[in-house]
């Protein structure tokens, strides 16, 4: 039977475990149907707009939202348009197009993307879906937390990708509802698109890639920002390969990478849970 999305395992690392001095747990969203935690949150959104009638969407994506989108409709025997921008890889736009959704490349970067999806929406009457900012869709990621609760596994800190921030405030929603709102929070992101760390670093309340409830937040929450170089973020990708046989995005091994480092606000908590978010826009030529 097709599931919109699963419930991942927790793994105990072993090698992390051992180099970090405290017990290291893996939560595995790479596992999910599409490759990312994403399955979550858009299945609800899904599920909720099918239920008010609605048959035939349209999004914009740089690619791991839209393959989870692809594979909800297919399952749910919905129509699909993906507007990516024109430099999204082709393996990307083939797996979405293998799912059975329309692949329509269009723009430079994710504004143009996303105004030429909002275009065809108002055109054709169908629905346009924002894959990464409602409520419905930080509900479905909180399911993460309600998961971890069910385990009787209570980390000491959670570390995460930071991504368009959507992932954050789901851990928090689901952290707030199991009444481990104390639980801190550890939010990584890459050098080189580091927007959520800079906004706060410089006090800004906003940032352009970032949603704006990541923020909301971060203010009334136990929230860590950390950025890593890039380099550390592949190193960790690759070492997470060998580890544990599993390929996943280096924005995603980004906070992997912290604890490969043995970051020493990490050595002040009783146990780590990281959140493999994985993503599909990976290869092997990835990690050469």
């Amino acid at each position: 039977m097709d599931h919109l999305y699963i419930q991942t395992p927790i793994l105990e690392s072993t090698s992390l475990t051992k180099e970090l001095g405290i017990p290291v747990y893996l939560k595995m969203e790479a596992m999910q149907p599409s490759g990312s935690y994403k399955d979550r949150g858009l299945a609800a959104l899904l599920v909720d707009y099918v239920s008010k009638g609605l048959d035939s969407f349209v999004t914009a994506t740089l690619g791991n939202a839209g393959l989870s989108l692809a594979r909800s409709c297919r399952v749910l025997k919905k129509k699909l348009k993906i507007v990516v921008p024109t430099s999204t890889v082709s393996f990307m736009k083939d797996k979405m197009t293998l799912e059975g959704a329309e692949v329509i490349d269009y723009g430079d970067d994710f504004e143009s993307t996303e105004k030429k999806a909002k275009e065809i929406a108002s055109k054709e009457h169908t629905t346009y879906v924002n894959p990464h900012d409602n409520p419905l869709i930080f509900e479905g990621i909180s399911t993460i937390i309600y998961e971890i609760f069910g385990a009787g596994l209570k980390p000491g800190v959670i570390v995460l990708p930071v991504g368009c921030g959507e992932l954050l405030v789901g851990v928090i929603k689901g952290l707030n509802a199991c009444r481990w709102g104390h639980i801190p929070v550890i939010c990584v992101e890459t050098e080189s698109h580091c927007p959520f760390a800079s906004a706060l670093f410089t006090e800004e309340k906003q940032a352009q890639s970032i949603i704006p409830e990541a923020f909301i937040k971060h203010k009334n929450h136990i929230v860590y920002p950390q950025i890593v170089m890039d380099e550390a973020a592949i190193f960790a990708g690759q070492k997470f390969a060998n580890d544990s046989r599993v390929l996943i995005e280096p924005q995603s091994a980004a906070a992997l990478a912290v604890i490969y480092q043995g970051l020493p606000l990490l050595k002040t908590f009783s146990s780590v849970l990281c959140i493999v978010s994985g993503g599909a826009n990976v290869n092997l030529t990835t990690y050469p």
